[in-house]
């Protein structure tokens, strides 16, 4: 059983051809970061393979995540029913940043185990940091199986935007200091209201209004009555 198999990120590559009866029972990625010649951070596609090593250098997240995505399908495909891919990966910090490899790499297949194991010979071993910086010292080896050989569960990870005026979990409370933090001032009963009436907070409460007002006075200790009908977000006091 051959353990090592080249990680292809362009589409004319294909190093785990059916042909080779080995490669179709286990496959090892290893998806890491390392600095450029500038000694600025880049993402690598670094693999281990049984012929050549040539880390595939992407200057920037959102492109390596893709190319991650799209070697991380290409190899579970070349996989037979009851394979395993073992995928080993770490996270990065960059100007307080943090890119977190096992959240946003996709994950096919049936998950069979995630093992968090101490990063050693790291390019940041010799340097010290000050102030209330963590280093990361750990990385992830996640490990999938193919259950099916046409059909597979799959699980993405989608970055979205929302507003916390729509989300579901979200309490009156939530939503009406919201709308105050965004204010230098204190502002009027309407202006609230505006804010908050075109969203699904209020579309779906017969009385909103009512709900704001009863909110503001139910929670003194979050909103202050500066004076008749205005109002802002009380201030935290150290």
């Amino acid at each position: 059983m051959r353990l090592l198999t080249t990680l292809c990120v362009t589409p004319n590559r294909n190093p785990t051809s059916r042909s080779d009866s080995s490669s179709k029972k286990m496959a090892f990625i290893n998806v890491c970061s390392l600095p450029d010649n500038k000694g600025r951070a880049a993402f690598s596609l670094s693999t281990i393979p049984v012929l050549t090593d040539i880390p595939i250098e992407i200057p920037d997240w959102e492109n390596f995540a893709r190319a991650m995505n799209y070697a991380m399908m290409k190899q579970y495909a070349s996989l037979e029913k009851g394979g395993r891919m073992a995928v080993l990966m770490g996270d990065i910090k960059k100007k307080g940043r943090l890119y977190s490899m096992l959240s946003e790499i996709v994950k096919p297949g049936t998950l069979e185990n995630i093992i968090i194991k101490a990063q050693h010979n790291c390019f940041s071993d010799k340097t010290r940091y000050s102030g209330s910086f963590i280093p990361i010292l750990h990385e992830y080896v996640m490990i999938v199986r193919k259950d099916n050989a046409l059909l597979c569960p799959v699980l993405f990870s989608e970055k979205k935007q929302v507003d916390i005026r729509d989300i579901p979990g979200a309490t009156w409370r939530d939503v009406v200091a919201a709308v105050l933090e965004q204010c230098n001032e204190a502002v009027p009963l309407t202006y609230i209201y505006e804010q908050i009436e075109s969203h699904q907070r209020a579309k779906t409460h017969k009385w909103w209004k009512e709900k704001i007002r009863q909110t503001l006075q139910y929670h003194p200790e979050h909103f202050l009555h500066v004076s008749r009908g205005l109002w802002s977000l009380r201030k935290k006091t150290a």
